[in-house]
């Protein structure tokens, strides 16, 4: 009983110990303000709508940032291409932690934040909430682990530059 008590443990640990240090890959075209934190740089969304960055976090597990055009009215196609009216879905998908959410820029100020998502492996995600500025969209959440061991605050956000068709994206996971 005490050895299966034992590997339980440490199947425990092993699962809930990738939630709570995510990132730090090598970066490029963007910066790292802590060891968690990302901004990745999304330029010329008129020519190549479609992007994505994937990195390693500090456990070694891979990770991907990316935007995409949303199509509001579902397969009602949009002419995307500028920034000057359309719907982005900003996207993180990493091992232990998938979170998106939509943003809508128009005339280069984002004008809405909707349809988040948020999964979880190892844990659960409380406390979510998707807020919206002039500039960006933000989703932010607490990840608990397993018999809270641990509780970590992530979020995803993006940000409208206001120049060249580019939105920085942010994100702490």
């Amino acid at each position: 009983m005490m050895r299966k008590t034992g590997i339980f443990l440490m199947l425990l640990f092993i699962m809930t110990s990738g939630v709570v240090s995510f990132a730090e890959g090598s970066l490029q075209n963007n910066e790292t303000k802590s060891d968690t934190e990302h901004i990745i740089v999304f330029d010329d969304l008129d020519k190549i709508p479609y992007q994505s960055f994937s990195g390693n976090d500090s456990n070694g597990d891979e990770y991907t940032i990316s935007i995409s055009p949303f199509d509001n009215n579902k397969y009602n196609t949009n002419a995307y291409g500028t920034l000057s009216s359309n719907s982005w879905l900003i996207s993180y998908d990493g091992i232990t932690i998938k979170a998106s959410f939509v943003m809508t820029v128009t005339n280069n100020k984002c004008t809405s934040a909707y349809n988040k998502s948020i999964s979880t492996f190892g844990g659960k995600y409380v406390n979510d909430i998707l807020t919206k500025g002039d500039s960006h969209g933000m989703l932010s959440f607490d990840v608990v682990g397993i018999g809270g061991l641990f509780q970590k605050n992530c979020w995803l956000k993006g940000t409208v530059s206001g120049n060249n068709n580019t939105v920085v994206v942010t994100s702490d996971m």
